[in-house]
């Protein structure tokens, strides 16, 4: 498992945990706030995992499709 570096600045955080409006849509479709946070947090690391190609996320590319 490859270790990144950990984004620091304000605009690196916001450029990788950006949600749109239909990911926001999908988050409240949860049913309370802690649901709410857990999905996005789930939502933003997935996609995350998407975006630096295969082998770089520990869930694999079938555990990102499923």
């Amino acid at each position: 498992m490859a270790v990144t570096r950990v984004p620091l600045s304000r605009a690196e955080l916001e450029r990788f945990s950006f949600l749109d409006d239909v990911d926001r849509g999908l988050v409240e479709t949860k049913r309370r706030d802690h649901n709410k946070l857990g999905f996005s947090l789930q939502l933003v690391t997935a996609s995350n995992c998407r975006s630096c190609g295969q082998g770089s996320c520990s869930a694999g590319s079938a555990g990102l499709t499923w």
